[in-house]
């Protein structure tokens, strides 16, 4: 197996820096719960938790891009690990 170059890890440490950040403001925000019951449309989603709806929308596109377990809750899913976002 080959040694990460210095660049390789960086990127690692950086891309595990931004998903953290961004599963945590998912989180924070109430994103699951928002839409355990229903579901929103991402206008009606930045409405209710007072964000901007183009950065709502480019921090769950960047959640799926990463393939992050946790940008399941924008597309409804019953994901273990979408479920542990969910603060009941």
């Amino acid at each position: 197996m080959l040694t990460p170059s210095p660049l390789e890890q960086m990127d690692r440490i950086l891309t595990s820096y931004c998903i953290l950040q961004a599963v945590g403001v998912v989180a924070r925000l109430g994103i699951a719960d928002r839409i355990a019951d229903r579901s929103q449309s991402l206008s009606e989603l930045a409405l209710e938790t007072s964000v901007n709806e183009l950065a709502l929308h480019r921090l769950l596109r960047m959640l799926v891009a990463m393939d992050v377990p946790a940008a399941s809750v924008a597309r409804r899913s019953e994901r273990p690990c979408a479920m542990m976002l969910r603060a009941r």
